[in-house]
């Protein structure tokens, strides 16, 4: 089927690559069009397993929530925290996950006008150093994505 398709010398290596690639993804026969990657297509694709159990991620979720009463104590960024959002696959029945997603819903302070190094900032201090912390700012077009409140600012006794 490859020898069919007109190949010119500089794509060769491009050709050669993927037929070392095909085989190693294998057919799963016991529904059509399901295709899984062996353990050695994964690693040419730099697909990583789940590295998280649900208890670890959950503690994430839970540092997450109390570094944000942290940094609102401090009083240090001109943006106000609003809600945090958990989205992805932390709301799947999975035992591992691969990362968290958190979306934070965000608002100026009174008198302050923050720029994206403000924003990239206060997002820093909550994700602190884990890699599996994916944080993105909030925005209208994600009102319809499923998710679950992690925190809220209301919740902790602080008007917005």
């Amino acid at each position: 089927m490859l020898a069919r398709l007109s190949i010119k010398v500089q794509s060769q290596p491009i050709v050669d690559r993927l037929l070392q690639i095909l085989p190693r993804s294998q057919i799963s026969f016991g529904s059509l069009r399901h295709v899984a990657n062996t353990a050695a297509g994964n690693k040419v694709a730099s697909v990583r397993p789940a590295r998280l159990t649900r208890a670890e991620a959950e503690e994430l979720v839970a540092g997450v929530a109390n570094r944000t009463s942290e940094v609102i104590a401090k009083d240090e960024h001109p943006l106000r925290i609003v809600r945090i959002i958990a989205v992805g696959g932390i709301l799947t029945k999975h035992d591992r996950i691969q990362d968290i997603d958190l979306l934070v819903q965000l608002e100026s302070k009174p008198g302050s006008t923050p720029n994206e190094k403000d924003r990239r900032a206060l997002l820093q201090a909550l994700k602190e150093r884990s890699p599996t912390l994916k944080l993105q700012v909030w925005e209208p077009g994600f009102a319809n994505l499923p998710g679950r409140v992690i925190w809220e600012a209301w919740r902790v006794g602080r008007p917005f």
